[in-house]
C-alpha cells in the first residue's frame, strides 16, 4: 500500500510548525551546530592550540594530546571518557575519529579525520555566540504548494560520486543510492539521492534568498518508490551557521534551474 500520498488536509501548518520547532530546538542543544567556536587542523608535530590546553598532534596511529601540567591544575584539565589525562594519549584511531568522549570543561573536543592528511579538533562550546544570540532560523511562508509528488528510482549499486566542501581541503565522496524525478511548472527534473535519502541541492535563491552553497532534503520513499519533495522542511547545512563545519557539496547534477521559495533561508549570525 502506497503511504507517499501528497494529501496536505488541514494539518499542513500545524505539522509544519511542529517541525520547525524541533528543528530550531535540535540547534539549540548545548553541543549542537551552533556551538561550534573552532575548527583546529593538526600536523604531525606537536603544537599549541589557540584555545586549547597542552599539545596536540596525529601520526599513522591516530590523534594524541600531551596535556600540560599548568592547565590541568587551573581546570582546565583534558578529559577522555570522565578521566583526566596526565600523559601522552590517544584520542584518535587511525581515520582520525575520536576513541572517547573529549572534553575541557564545559566545552566537547570533536576529533575528526576528513580523509588523507586531514586530522583535526573541533571545539563544541556551549557559550558560543553562535548559540547564545540565536534567535530562530528564518523561513520562506509555508506553501503546500511545494509539496511536489516524486518517484525515486534506486541504483542497483551505490554511485561513489566526488563532490567538494564547504572547507577548501576536505574532498568528500558522496554515496548516490538513486534518482527522484519530478515534474515542475511543466519541465522535468531529476536529483540525485544520497545515503538515507538525503538530498544535497542548490537552486536559483542560492546565494539570494538562501543560503549559497546548498541546502538539504531528506526523503523517504514508499514500497512503490513514491515519495513527496516537500521542500518546506529543506534545511541549512551545519556550514550555513558556523566557519567550522566541512560540509559536502551537491553533486553537480543536484542544481534546479528554478527559484524553490520554500524552507529555510539564509540564518543572521550573531555578531
Amino acid at each position: 500500500m502506497s503511504t507517499a500520498t501528497n494529501d496536505v488536509g488541514t494539518s499542513f501548518l500545524a505539522d509544519w510548525e511542529a517541525w520547525h520547532a524541533a528543528r530550531e530546538a535540535e540547534l539549540r542543544r548545548p553541543h549542537g551546530w551552533l556551538s561550534l567556536t573552532a575548527l583546529h587542523w593538526l600536523g604531525t608535530e606537536p603544537t599549541t592550540l589557540d584555545d586549547l590546553p597542552g599539545r596536540w598532534w596525529y601520526d599513522d596511529e591516530g590523534t594524541w594530546v600531551e596535556p600540560d601540567a599548568a592547565s590541568s591544575s587551573d581546570g582546565g584539565a583534558v578529559l577522555l571518557d570522565g578521566v583526566a589525562l596526565t600523559g601522552r594519549t590517544r584520542v584518535g584511531d587511525a581515520s582520525g575519529a575520536g576513541v572517547g568522549a573529549v572534553v575541557v570543561g564545559d566545552r566537547v573536543l570533536e576529533i575528526l579525520g576528513r580523509g588523507a592528511g586531514n586530522r583535526g579538533v573541533r571545539v563544541r562550546d556551549p557559550e558560543a555566540p553562535g548559540r547564545t544570540g540565536f534567535d530562530g532560523v528564518p523561513t520562506f511562508t509555508p506553501d503546500p504548494a511545494w509539496r511536489l509528488d516524486a518517484v525515486l528510482t534506486p541504483l542497483a549499486d551505490a554511485e561513489r560520486v566526488a563532490v567538494g566542501s564547504s572547507a577548501e581541503r576536505v574532498q568528500h565522496v558522496a554515496q548516490i543510492i538513486g534518482h527522484v524525478r519530478f515534474t515542475y511548472d511543466g519541465a522535468h527534473h531529476s536529483l540525485a539521492v544520497g545515503a538515507g535519502g538525503s538530498i544535497a541541492f542548490r537552486d536559483a535563491t542560492s546565494g539570494r534568498e538562501t543560503f549559497g552553497l546548498l541546502r538539504f532534503l531528506t526523503v523517504t520513499p514508499d514500497d512503490d518508490g513514491a515519495v513527496v519533495l516537500d521542500f518546506n522542511r529543506a534545511t541549512n547545512p551545519p556550514c550555513a551557521f558556523s566557519d567550522y563545519g566541512t560540509c559536502p557539496l551537491p553533486p553537480p547534477e543536484n542544481v534546479l534551474p528554478f527559484a524553490v521559495t520554500a524552507g529555510e533561508r539564509t540564518p543572521t549570525r550573531p555578531v
